[in-house]
């Protein structure tokens, strides 16, 4: 009896510590399809921000112009998201995505977007870009 509920409790366990490393990547979906929530820099510069702290990357990727990710060299860098103080890469068609945004919008900074797509460890496979503003506005007119 002692053997099984020992068992049990390692499964338990072994299950628990599994599912929370694979939610602490990607917020509150593991696998699949996801939405994430930040700011859109240009690699160049995005990959930097962390290394100053969680808290000064995030103010650091609110102040970042739109005017600087499409300069040349940051905009051949590619684009990716600073989310939670973390800086993570998109992939080539979201690089893309995220140049066609960054041209379209009137935005000179703050500039937060929900990324829609996959994780391949650190990388963002990009399905869309939506500004957070026109996304809340749309979640509100549902509710009220």
């Amino acid at each position: 009896m002692k053997r099984m509920f020992a068992a049990l409790l390692s499964t338990a366990l072994f299950v628990s510590l599994a599912a929370a490393q694979g939610h602490a990547a990607m917020g509150s979906h593991a696998m699949g399809t996801h939405t994430m929530k930040g700011y859109l820099v240009d690699q160049m510069c995005g990959k930097n921000m962390p290394k100053a702290g969680a808290e000064k990357a995030m103010q650091k990727a609110k102040r970042h112009t739109r005017e600087c990710a499409l300069e040349d060299d940051c905009a051949a860098s590619g684009y990716g998201l600073v989310s939670g103080g973390k800086f993570y890469p998109f992939n080539d068609a979201g690089s893309k995505m995220a140049a066609d945004y960054l041209k379209n919008t009137k935005k000179k900074s703050d500039i937060e977007v929900n990324v829609v797509g996959t994780m391949d460890g650190m990388t963002i496979n990009v399905q869309a870009i939506h500004d957070v503003k026109t996304v809340e506005m749309k979640e509100a007119k549902k509710k009220g």
